[in-house]
């Protein structure tokens, strides 16, 4: 039970280091760590992730964080979800990554 306790914290603390980093439509550097559980990405206050930019949806893309690692999904977004470079409905992400919603670019980070 102690070695399963201990491979669970390590893998916690292993997600802990990502991030989700992006520049808003204003230019602000954002960022936000990618901690166990589900973030939605979109247009509406109710979001998460808040991106104001016109061509992202209301709630654009969910992104979920678990043991099997970060997993990025469209949710029938008008303009589509993109990771680097390609249109997706959802893939796992990998550290460097750059997600692509609406006019904007967000990236994967490892720190």
């Amino acid at each position: 039970m102690g070695r399963d306790l201990g491979r669970r914290l390590h893998r916690e603390f292993v997600l802990a280091d990502l991030y989700l980093v992006w520049v808003d439509s204003e230019g602000v550097a954002e960022e936000r760590p990618l901690l166990p559980g589900s973030v939605v990405v979109g247009r509406v206050s109710a979001c998460d992730v808040v991106l104001t930019d016109s061509g992202v949806s209301r709630e654009h893309a969910r992104i979920e964080v678990d043991e099997s690692g970060v997993t990025i999904h469209d949710l029938k977004s008008r303009n589509g979800t993109w990771v680097n470079g390609e249109q997706t409905d959802g893939v796992k992400l990998e550290p460097g990554d750059e997600i692509g919603i609406g006019r904007l670019a967000l990236a994967v980070m490892e720190f």
